[in-house]
Protein backbone atom coordinates (compact mmCIF):
# COMPACT_ATOMS: atom_id res chain seq x y z
CA UNK A 1 0.00 0.00 0.00
CA UNK A 2 2.93 2.36 0.80
CA UNK A 3 4.47 2.17 -2.60
CA UNK A 4 1.09 2.90 -4.39
CA UNK A 5 0.40 5.93 -2.36
CA UNK A 6 4.49 6.28 -3.29
CA UNK A 7 4.10 5.78 -6.41
CA UNK A 8 1.19 8.27 -6.96
CA UNK A 9 3.16 11.15 -6.10
CA UNK A 10 6.18 10.18 -8.33
CA UNK A 11 4.24 9.54 -11.83
CA UNK A 12 3.99 12.15 -13.91
CA UNK A 13 0.28 13.07 -15.87
CA UNK A 14 -3.05 12.56 -15.16
CA UNK A 15 -3.73 8.60 -16.70
CA UNK A 16 -0.59 7.33 -14.74
CA UNK A 17 -1.86 8.43 -11.50
CA UNK A 18 -5.44 7.11 -12.30
CA UNK A 19 -3.95 3.57 -13.14
CA UNK A 20 -1.69 3.87 -9.95
CA UNK A 21 -4.32 4.97 -7.93
CA UNK A 22 -6.90 2.09 -9.38
CA UNK A 23 -4.23 -0.05 -7.60
CA UNK A 24 -6.36 0.91 -4.55
CA UNK A 25 -9.21 -1.22 -5.78
CA UNK A 26 -7.23 -4.25 -5.59
CA UNK A 27 -5.34 -3.98 -2.10
CA UNK A 28 -8.69 -3.23 -0.31
CA UNK A 29 -10.64 -6.08 -0.33
CA UNK A 30 -7.44 -8.33 0.34
CA UNK A 31 -6.77 -6.11 3.51
CA UNK A 32 -10.39 -6.60 4.77
CA UNK A 33 -10.57 -10.33 3.81
CA UNK A 34 -7.20 -10.63 6.16
CA UNK A 35 -8.78 -8.43 8.89
CA UNK A 36 -11.65 -10.37 8.86
CA UNK A 37 -9.76 -13.59 9.11
CA UNK A 38 -7.58 -12.77 11.84
CA UNK A 39 -10.33 -11.48 13.74
CA UNK A 40 -12.91 -14.48 13.69
CA UNK A 41 -9.47 -16.67 14.02
CA UNK A 42 -8.64 -14.87 17.32
CA UNK A 43 -12.42 -13.70 18.77
CA UNK A 44 -15.68 -14.51 18.93
CA UNK A 45 -17.47 -14.65 15.68
CA UNK A 46 -20.18 -12.11 17.00
CA UNK A 47 -17.34 -9.67 18.09
CA UNK A 48 -15.39 -10.11 15.23
CA UNK A 49 -17.70 -7.59 12.98
CA UNK A 50 -17.47 -5.17 15.94
CA UNK A 51 -14.17 -5.28 16.02
CA UNK A 52 -13.82 -4.42 13.00
CA UNK A 53 -15.96 -0.97 13.05
CA UNK A 54 -14.29 0.28 16.01
CA UNK A 55 -10.58 -1.15 15.50
CA UNK A 56 -10.65 -0.48 11.52
CA UNK A 57 -13.22 1.98 10.00
CA UNK A 58 -13.12 4.50 13.15
CA UNK A 59 -9.79 4.72 13.58
CA UNK A 60 -8.88 5.41 9.96
CA UNK A 61 -10.98 7.58 10.00
CA UNK A 62 -9.74 9.88 13.12
CA UNK A 63 -6.35 9.81 11.14
CA UNK A 64 -7.66 10.73 8.48
CA UNK A 65 -8.91 14.05 10.69
CA UNK A 66 -5.41 14.11 12.09
CA UNK A 67 -3.48 14.52 8.50
CA UNK A 68 -5.94 16.78 7.25
CA UNK A 69 -6.07 19.15 9.90
CA UNK A 70 -2.15 18.91 10.08
CA UNK A 71 -2.03 19.87 6.34
CA UNK A 72 -4.38 22.76 7.07
CA UNK A 73 -6.99 21.48 4.99
CA UNK A 74 -10.76 22.19 6.47
CA UNK A 75 -13.48 19.32 6.52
Amino acid sequence: MAMRMVASGLVEGPLLISITKLLHAVELPILLVAIFKYNSLNFDKRLSSTLYLVGFACTSSIIAQRIVAAGGLQL
